[in-house]
């Protein structure tokens, strides 16, 4: 993980606590360039996952999430994919859902995985 974002999410880490009691979530991760080496904090952007608990993934949570993040890291997180190259996406689901098919596949087969249980 970057070390700015490292120390940042260290010294956050009771506020972002509260905000995700506040809008009942349930599991939140960073994920994206923040998560590597390349993170620029100057221009990259903070991709969060997250995961609210059941009855309440509600778009007044989501909002208030997105806002308290965004106030807490100074940054915009929510962005349009709109400019995305549908070829590229539709070569991307020809060329590479077959070997993650086939690779997940493979890990249920396996004698340790819980679909064998």
């Amino acid at each position: 993980m970057n070390s700015v974002i490292r120390e940042k999410l260290e010294s956050l880490r009771a506020e972002i606590r509260r905000l995700c009691k506040c809008c009942h979530v349930r599991h939140l991760g960073l994920f994206g360039s923040a998560t590597l080496d390349r993170f620029d904090p100057k221009n990259s952007d903070l991709d969060f996952l997250v995961g609210f608990q059941d009855g309440f993934t509600t778009l007044d949570n989501y909002l208030a999430l997105a806002e308290g993040l965004e106030d807490l890291f100074e940054r915009c997180l929510i962005h349009g994919y709109d400019s995305v190259d549908d070829e590229i996406v539709w070569r991307v689901i020809q060329e590479k859902l077959p070997l993650l098919l086939q690779q997940a596949e493979a890990l249920l087969a396996r004698p340790d995985s819980p679909k064998s249980k």
